[in-house]
């Protein structure tokens, strides 16, 4: 049986080069690997990193069947490891499908993704990743305030910091930027005036 691992951190914290690194051992030693990522990621069609390594992606349309397409992509390819970004963005029903892809076609799938959104709350997917995966480990980084261990992320649009919006998602760009950082100055910064 494949395993479900899922890899969460907060941003910032190197999840993405973590793929790429998995990604380039499992090449390296000869294995088939197809990369997924939530089409609402609409940064790139390509994971990329912060320090430049970057690797192409098939893309998920948020009520797509991953069972229906990697079923359909094993017709035509061998798929010996199963890598996902922003592991977040996936519906509940996605989570549950990659599952059964692990046990029924006993692929290794690694998903990749934030544990809360900017407003403190946990994303769907996570959440049923969380119920789900075999093994959960934490991709840690720092505090951008006081070094400790970084929980949360605040967001900041054009340098003032968001504290409610009408969607949980705000992609990273030049006016949307994100700072990891403790829950302490999560809740400090959160409760501030701007």
């Amino acid at each position: 049986m494949g395993k479900l691992i899922f890899n969460y951190g907060c941003m910032n914290s190197g999840k993405s080069i973590d793929l790429l690194k998995t990604n380039h051992n499992y090449v390296e030693e000869g294995y088939n690997t197809l990369i997924l990522k939530p089409s609402i990621d609409t940064r790139d069609e390509e994971i990329k990193s912060r320090i430049g390594a970057s690797a192409k992606c098939e893309t998920i349309l948020p009520n797509q069947n991953l069972i229906l397409t990697i079923e359909e992509y094993l017709l035509k390819n061998k798929i010996d490891i199963l890598l996902v970004d922003e592991g977040q963005f996936l519906t509940k029903e996605q989570v549950e499908q990659l599952a059964f892809v692990c046990d029924y076609h006993n692929i290794p799938t690694y998903v990749y993704g934030l544990k809360n959104d900017f407003l403190g709350n946990m994303f769907e997917g996570t959440k049923r990743l969380f119920e789900l995966a075999d093994k959960v480990e934490e991709i840690k980084t720092i505090c951008h305030y006081c070094k400790n261990k970084a929980t949360h992320n605040l967001l900041f649009n054009n340098g003032k910091v968001v504290r409610s919006k009408d969607s949980n998602v705000a992609i990273e760009s030049q006016d949307n930027k994100y700072e990891a950082c403790c829950r302490k100055h999560y809740m400090q910064i959160m409760k501030e005036d701007n």
